[in-house]
């Protein structure tokens, strides 16, 4: 009896349901923060139960089955935070030491005038941070809003932090896609609503005329049609790369961030797509335009329209008239596997009579040495066009393969799909193209040889903040030396454990630094401009080959 006794409390407590409880405050006053919602997930699940904090800030959640779970918590007003590191409770565990210290945000102000100085009424305004493709810096929308008729705006519940503003009249060439104002930080966007293809500020439950829309497109007289407006961004600029900084803090408010907005001359660039064999006119062609410097940027995203866009061709004759403004620009046409590229400056004239002649895609074909199924050979830049992308798979048991649809130009060889092992030399004819990259010329290149080895590294430390702390959730990157930085196969990333601790595979012999960030922008180390200002905090070692090495470093904090 004593025995079936012992047994019953003993599955009693291993079924017997656990609690999580908490309190959610004010990272700035330490105010308690009554109705926050806080939400409790499977770690591996995608809906979870969510429940609101009491008048004094409290939460409980009760009859929690035992398991791992992701817990977070928002409100409005504060930047959302998920509890690190995911929670692990076991059977009648009760957890009662969660708190939530929510950050405060911020807000922007200031007004868009037009060249004459009078109010820009439904201007787009435009909250930026910087983000990074492939190690290519570009600028990310974090929320938007119209201006009064005062030309008067406000972005606000902005996450502490830098960004850039930028300003642009409702309804011209360059603006499409949502509108948002006072986007909810718990949310990536409150959707769009409005007539058509016409957004219009993101006010959940709000019904749109056809009269609202001619409202928002109302500009201050009609344009010229040899001026266009482009993007302008504080305090005046329409270079991306020129514009400044506006630091947002928590709970305060940026103001005074004024802009005049003018248009400036544009240019056509006129020609024809024709059948490379045929020499005829190719009807119901395509035509990408894209800025050169963003081509990466542009082969990720569909629509992207300060950088590209599909323009408008005459889809029986396959002329095209593009209107833009000065830069370089790749013009990219396709027609089922046809493709032609070309690059064209545009400086104070028109261009005109280019001729794209669509082509079959070139193949480079390859081999892989030792053959690996599930191996990945990607060369880039691709087309400006996302889904054609020149990948190939080396999966075929002698590792061979072939990239289609390829242009004529310089690509840099990336493989990626390595598990235990990594790239040693790459070679193209005969010649060692590993870091400089290979050129494609026509259907007659020679084929490239990837050798592969397996005594691959591992890197493995703790990483502690200023107090000599465990760094809990922060991100370690590994960076090869100045002179490998172009080959993104050998950039290894993992945010720390509950301990501090990381852990990076599969790591390639040669010289290194080791970079730890409490806040970082993804993929913004592999960007030559980000880096020169951290390169002297990293921890420089030589990774050999098939070792296990220990490194320690200190998390970076601004």
């Amino acid at each position: 009896m004593h025995a079936l006794l012992i047994a019953i409390i003993a599955l009693l407590t291993q079924t017997a349901p656990a609690s999580i409880e908490g309190v959610v405050l004010s990272s700035q006053t330490g105010e308690m923060l009554s109705r926050a919602e806080v939400e409790l997930k499977p770690a591996e699940g995608s809906s979870g139960n969510i429940i609101v904090t009491s008048a004094d800030g409290t939460f409980a959640f009760r009859n929690v089955p035992p398991g791992r779970y992701k817990l977070s918590a928002t409100r409005p007003g504060y930047v959302a935070m998920e509890h690190k590191p995911i929670i692990a409770i076991g059977p009648g565990q009760r957890i009662t030491n969660i708190r939530f210290s929510l950050i405060q945000t911020g807000a922007i102000y200031g007004r868009i005038i037009d060249g004459a100085g009078l109010p820009l009424a439904n201007a787009v305004v435009r909250a930026l941070k910087t983000s990074y493709v492939d190690g290519h810096r570009t600028l990310k929308t974090e929320q938007t809003a119209v201006t009064n008729d005062l030309g008067e705006y406000r972005l606000f519940w902005l996450a502490p932090g830098a960004y850039f503003v930028s300003a642009l009249p409702y309804g011209t060439a360059e603006h499409v896609g949502v509108l948002t104002t006072g986007v909810d930080p718990r949310r990536e966007s409150l959707g769009s609503v409005g007539t058509g293809s016409r957004g219009v500020p993101g006010v959940e439950g709000m019904r749109v005329s056809m009269m609202t829309s001619l409202i928002l497109n109302k500009t201050a007289g009609a344009l010229d049609p040899n001026k266009a407006y482009v993007a302008t961004y504080f305090p005046g600029t329409t270079d991306q790369d020129r514009a400044s900084v506006i630091d947002v803090r928590p709970g305060a408010t940026a103001g005074s961030v004024d802009l005049t907005v003018s248009p400036i001359d544009r240019h056509h660039i006129r020609g024809i797509i024709i059948n490379g064999i045929t020499r005829q006119p190719a009807p119901q062609a395509q035509l990408r335009q894209a800025r050169a410097s963003a081509q990466e940027v542009c082969a990720t995203r569909a629509i992207d329209p300060e950088n590209c866009s599909f323009s408008y061709i005459d889809f029986d004759k396959g002329t095209f008239d593009l209107h833009v403004t000065p830069g370089s620009y790749i013009l990219y046409a396709m027609q089922n596997d046809l493709a032609a590229q070309t690059l064209i400056e545009v400086r104070d004239a028109d261009v005109e009579n280019i001729v794209l002649a669509l082509q079959p895609g070139i193949t480079l074909t390859g081999l892989v040495v030792p053959p690996i199924a599930g191996v990945n050979v990607r060369l880039s830049p691709g087309p400006p066009v996302p889904g054609r992308d020149p990948l190939a798979g080396s999966t075929v048991l002698d590792g061979s393969f072939s990239v289609r649809g390829l242009t004529p130009g310089q690509y840099s060889v990336t493989v990626s799909g390595l598990k235990g092992s990594y790239v040693r030399s790459i070679t193209a004819g005969g010649a060692d193209v590993l870091n400089r990259g290979v050129r494609v010329t026509g259907q007659s290149d020679p084929p490239i040889q990837i050798e592969l080895a397996v005594d691959t590294a591992t890197i493995e430390g703790r990483i502690l903040n200023a107090q000599g702390e465990p760094a809990i959730g922060v991100t370690v990157a590994l960076t090869p030396d100045i002179a490998r930085r172009n080959r993104a196969d050998l950039y290894r990333n993992v945010e720390t454990d509950a301990s501090g601790y990381y852990k990076l595979n599969d790591v390639a012999p040669g010289e290194y630094k080791l970079f730890a960030w409490e806040d970082v922008e993804p993929g913004a180390w592999r960007n030559p401009d980000f880096m020169r200002l951290y390169e002297e905090r990293g921890q420089r070692f030589r990774v050999n080959e098939g070792s296990v090495q220990r490194i320690e470093a200190t998390v970076i904090r601004d």
